[in-house]
């Protein structure tokens, strides 16, 4: 099973209950299962029983962390933006120190996951953050309890963190509730956001969305950054509510509008995608940049991955190229995808296979579906590796498997020419439909050929009408003509000869040589 809440609005994690001695504190923006990995370069320590270890990658871009636990194997090991930290299979809790911030146990209960499980690999992003109660002060826990007896918001704020981190105190979710509890009476907004959260994470409290819905939107309607953002997530995944993605972006606007960078690259998303918005790629591009110049990692990927397309902003190689590596030196798999993509087509970079590899190497490591995507594709056109049409099969259906629309069109290719697999019609519609589901252009494109001639399916020219427009609207050039050509003849759709004329411009524009040979004949240049 793989949780990536990074999928459709790039999802975020945010552990609730957590404050700092020193006026910060440590934030989970995220964390990931990651696919059963067997590979002993990944997985190379083995617990006390010589079983293999598992494997937690913490992105922390904050030199001189620690990390301890019962289970915890070894020291971890630093790389650029993190640490690779090992546990013995069967640990439930990892805690986190730093000098910048207070410590912070994290159990893995939060996130679905009974205990690390041995040989597999877990991401886990973390900052650090100014905390919402400032510097404690007060940490002698017996002053701090006769404050908060006393009603004192913030000590009784303080002294829920504290029972929340077992810090000078024994870990205590239900005292943590407790306090939350009456600081939230007194008036503690923040402190409402942090009872929310237990809700949300079944911390002290049994696991409740609706109640966590009901603490985090009072939380939220005070200006609750964080608070926002979690109602931004509930909303987008159906937690505890009927899923409402206009109201998904309401809540992520808001949060961004309060300086949230992570409510950035989602409400970016959401933009970019038209999902419960109106399609805006030059305003999720905006939102992309602050978000990435903040140091947010899957930002600094999408806004790359915007320069070297073209979405929203004027191709930039130089610029895709910049914040791909970015990305990539946060050690995010998307951001070392990115760049071994162009390394290894030469697309924003000059072509360089071997080093594309290596990059896509640690994406691939991370059960990355991109990287998978491209290691398929080098296997299949034969780049840096011997030719292996049954790998470049494995390897694209895994990435299909993750869902992603362009492998899912690959995969789709390999059935329907019976390369690295059988040959099988049905099995090829099957990955064409998911792809089109997916809006991968290629995709739409190659289910609509199908529907256009009856092959494998009944012939069906609306649908086929449909499906090359939605195809062109996404820049696809075979598309652009064919829907130009059945907008010309009213084929499955009304007739439209000026639509039509609007096609075929874009397509020969984009060097599609039919469709320029059809303008010759209308007498009309482009």
């Amino acid at each position: 099973m793989v949780m990536n809440f990074k999928k459709l609005l790039l999802v975020s994690l945010i552990l609730g209950c957590g404050a700092s001695l020193y006026g910060q504190e440590f934030e989970i923006v995220e964390f990931v299962e990651k696919p059963l990995d067997q590979s002993a370069q990944i997985h190379p320590r083995k617990d006390g029983n010589g079983n293999p270890c598992a494997l937690v990658r913490v992105l922390l871009n904050e030199p001189g962390a620690k990390f301890e636990g019962s289970y915890v194997v070894g020291d971890a090991e630093s790389f650029t933006g993190g640490y690779n930290v090992y546990l013995a299979s069967g640990g439930k809790k990892l805690t986190i120190k730093h000098d910048k911030a207070l410590p912070i146990e994290v159990p893995v209960s939060n996130f679905g996951i009974k205990s690390f499980v041995s040989n597999k690999t877990y991401e886990m992003s973390v900052v650090i953050k100014e905390s919402e109660v400032g510097s404690l002060g007060d940490t002698n826990v017996a002053e701090l309890t006769s404050k908060a007896e006393q009603g004192d918001k913030k000590a009784q704020h303080q002294l829920a963190k504290m029972y929340a981190n077992g810090i000078d105190i024994e870990q205590d979710y239900d005292m943590a509730v407790k306090w939350y509890q009456e600081s939230a009476n007194n008036g503690n907004v923040d402190a409402l956001y942090d009872l929310g959260m237990c809700y949300y994470y079944g911390q002290g409290v049994n696991q409740d969305y609706a109640k966590a819905l009901e603490l985090l939107t009072k939380a939220a309607n005070s200006e609750n950054k964080f608070a926002q953002f979690r109602l931004g997530v509930m909303y987008n995944k159906g937690e505890g509510v009927t899923q409402d993605l206009p109201k998904s972006v309401s809540w992520y606007s808001k949060s961004a509008k309060n300086g949230y960078s992570f409510a950035m690259n989602n409400l970016a998303n959401a933009l970019a995608q038209g999902y419960g918005i109106e399609k805006d790629e030059k305003a999720a591009v905006m939102l992309y940049q602050r978000a990435a110049e903040e140091g947010i990692g899957t930002a600094q990927y999408n806004l790359g991955l915007c320069y070297k397309l073209g979405r929203g902003v004027e191709k930039n190689c130089d610029k895709a190229l910049y914040w791909f590596e970015k990305s990539a030196e946060q050690y995010c798999a998307d951001g070392q995808a990115g760049l071994a993509g162009c390394y290894i087509q030469g697309v924003c970079a000059e072509k360089d296979i071997k080093k594309g590899l290596e990059w896509n190497q640690l994406a691939v490591e991370q059960g990355n579906a991109n990287a998978q995507y491209n290691l398929g594709l080098c296997y299949a056109m034969g780049w840096g590796m011997e030719k292996d049409d049954k790998k470049a099969f494995d390897w694209t259906l895994k990435a299909a498997e993750q869902g992603l629309g362009k492998a899912e069109t690959n995969v789709g290719n390999f059935y329907y020419n019976g390369q690295g697999t059988k040959k099988s019609l049905k099995d090829a519609i099957k990955w064409y439909q998911r792809a089109a589901e997916h809006n991968d252009a290629v995709g739409q494109c190659n289910l609509a050929n199908l529907y256009a001639t009856g092959t494998g399916v009944s012939k069906d020219v609306t649908k086929a009408a449909e499906l090359y427009i939605k195809s062109a609207a996404q820049g696809y050039i075979i598309a652009q003509y064919n829907a130009g050509w059945y907008l010309e003849n009213g084929v499955g759709v009304a007739r439209d000869q000026k639509e039509a004329i609007r096609w075929y411009k874009i397509a020969a524009k984009n060097g599609q040589p039919n469709a320029k040979a059809r303008l010759a004949e209308l007498g009309i240049t482009y």
